[in-house]
């Protein structure tokens, strides 16, 4: 009778222990859900290295001119494939870019804003509506026009390279 009142005592013993260690668990577990970050939890620290944003600058106002979109769309790529996370979909992308269009390109956004156009929505269609309005290889007046009229004029060699450079691209 000794030998079982002892392993009774020590069952206690061992049920109270356990009781005691299920309350710093569930206290631990408590706190972990309150802050999952606290410092006097034995849990290993999670630290997520973010790298630094590329630098880029600020994208030019676009003012209409058909000789600078690709530069306007080049410029906004650019902001959209270095910082993804600021453009999660088409919405942001449409909106960082109609931000920086002025004068009448800025005309030709309103009322896609004011109407509720689509192509709010749609980055792609957007941008070729956009060139489709304001790039000059659009227009009247194409890049091979331009190029048999090209003269260097007063111009520097290095400007009148580029243009010509651009030009002969343009009409591959």
């Amino acid at each position: 009778m000794d030998d079982v009142l002892q392993a009774l005592v020590l069952v206690q013993r061992e049920l109270a222990d356990s009781k005691a260690e299920t309350a710093a668990l569930r206290e631990k577990v408590d706190r972990q859900a309150c802050n999952p970050f606290d410092a006097s939890s034995s849990n290993p620290q999670i630290h997520v290295t973010v790298p630094p944003p590329v630098p880029l600058a600020t994208p030019e106002r676009y003012s209409g001119d058909p000789h600078k979109i690709q530069t306007f769309l080049t410029q906004i790529a650019l902001h959209f494939s270095c910082r993804p996370a600021s453009f999660p979909n088409n919405l942001s992308r449409v909106a960082f870019a109609i931000s920086y269009l002025s004068w009448d390109a800025a005309d030709w956004a309103v009322p896609l804003v004011r109407n509720d156009s689509p192509l709010l929505s749609d980055w792609e269609g957007f941008r070729k509506e956009l060139e489709r309005v304001f790039d000059r290889r659009a227009t009247t007046f194409s890049a091979d026009k331009e190029l048999l009229t090209l003269r260097q004029g007063k111009k520097d060699l290095v400007s009148y390279m580029m243009v010509f450079n651009r030009l002969i691209v343009e009409t591959a």
